[in-house]
This record gives C-alpha cells, structure tokens and sequence, in this order.
C-alpha cells in the first residue's frame, strides 16, 4: 500500500448493526464512514476516540457528469 492512500483519523462513533458495524472516522475536516464485520471491531478492540490510521483502496473510481444520461459515463 502506497502512503498517499493512507491517513490518520479517530473514531468518531461505532455503531453495531448485527454482523456488519458502521466505524464512523474523523479525518481533518471530513468524515468517513467504513463498514467493518462486527466480529472483526471486537478482536482489534476498536473504541470511540482510538486513533487509527486508515487505508483507503479504490478498484475504480466512477464520476458521472450527467446522472440522467447513463451512456455518457467517464472511468
């Protein structure tokens, strides 16, 4: 993994939704949102406030001018 696809952030909330937990993450101004097993948040211990460095990995990136018109898609 490439450092430009790494940051450092803080837990901001934890929500458990049965199998799958919503980690909500403060990063600078912005905040994101990841969807982690919930099995996987309790083994690592994950806690509001802990300060975690996140890795970010994109397939492909979509970006679509015209929502409307879905034959002119840019990837």
């Amino acid at each position: 993994m490439r450092g430009r696809n790494e940051v450092k952030g803080r837990i901001k909330q934890i929500s458990d939704d049965g199998l799958v937990s919503r980690v909500r993450l403060d990063v600078d101004e912005c905040t994101l949102t990841s969807l982690i097993i919930t099995e996987r948040v309790k083994d690592f211990g994950f806690q509001v406030g802990d300060e975690v460095r996140i890795m970010i990995e994109a397939g492909s990136v979509l970006i679509d001018k015209n929502a409307q018109d879905t034959d002119q898609r840019v990837t």
